[in-house]
């Protein structure tokens, strides 16, 4: 998505609720995971309490608390986490992994991932939000990230581990 130019709007009147006429201006405001940017109305004020030159300030404050005109300002990604699993699905797995490997990171991604984050835009998903996101996984019982992808290397090694020790007791008691 390209930058857009800064949003200067027009200072306008319209009758508000009890009939009162009130200072408004309309402004686009991107949101995350859409292409499209929603039209917001901001009212000032009401006509009676101020000039339209005070309102014309107020709105110039407006944006330079929002930034929304600033060259900092960050346009939200129209990408969903649905959108780079179609990309590694399509483009990346086929090129960097084997079939064998492509076909366990399908299941992971379908069962663990696309039905927490399949609508989540890229520019939310941050280290904190997988954080939690993990650590609700992990007190839900879940099997899933939070705990490795190696969730069956894990439970395998659980059992070598409980073999052995299961071993060593009986070898102590025979012992005995």
């Amino acid at each position: 998505m390209s930058r857009r130019t800064g949003q200067n709007p027009k200072v306008r009147v319209k009758k508000a609720y009890q009939r009162e006429k009130v200072y408004y201006f309309q402004y686009w405001v991107d949101l995350p995971g859409q292409e499209e940017r929603k039209r917001m109305t901001e009212v000032i004020g009401p006509v009676s309490l101020m000039t339209k030159s005070e309102a014309e300030r107020r709105k110039l404050e407006f944006f330079a608390k929002t930034e929304l005109n600033s060259s900092s300002y960050q346009i939200p990604s129209a990408h969903t986490f649905a959108d780079a699993a179609k990309h590694y699905r399509e483009k990346f797995g086929p090129m960097m992994h084997r079939e064998s490997t492509r076909s366990i990171w399908e299941g992971r991604i379908k069962n663990h991932l696309e039905p927490d984050w399949k609508d989540v835009p890229l520019d939310l998903i941050t280290f904190d939000a997988v954080s939690e996101w993990t650590a609700k996984k992990r007190t839900g019982g879940f099997l899933g990230i939070g705990q490795g992808f190696a969730g069956e290397q894990c439970s395998a090694s659980f059992r070598v581990q409980e073999r052995q020790e299961s071993s060593l007791l009986s070898a102590r008691s025979d012992a005995r």
